[in-house]
């Protein structure tokens, strides 16, 4: 992989789109094989960022996988999965 060139492309988004910072990670088979910061907020392992929609989408993957090995049916309604006592009022 030439990280050069995601490091050119990033960098020239992040500077575009005036973007704070942003962080990346990138993992192949179980590894972490590159991280890298951007930005002028120095963005460092601890740096918080917003997950905004994303969330969606992680959550989809993790309800279709847990359908797949039989422990959640996609057909159950959402109150029998999570009690009302873990849902915000």
């Amino acid at each position: 992989m030439n990280w050069n060139a995601l490091e050119t492309y990033v960098n020239r988004f992040v500077h575009e789109e005036r973007i704070p910072s942003a962080s990346i990670a990138v993992m192949k088979d179980g590894d972490l094989i590159y991280t890298g910061g951007f930005g002028k907020a120095c963005p460092n392992e601890h740096t918080l960022y917003g997950t905004a929609s994303i969330t969606k989408s992680f959550v989809a993957a993790a309800v279709i996988r847990l359908h797949e090995e039989g422990r959640l049916c996609v057909h159950d309604r959402f109150r029998i999965i999570v009690p009302s006592s873990l849902i915000g009022r």
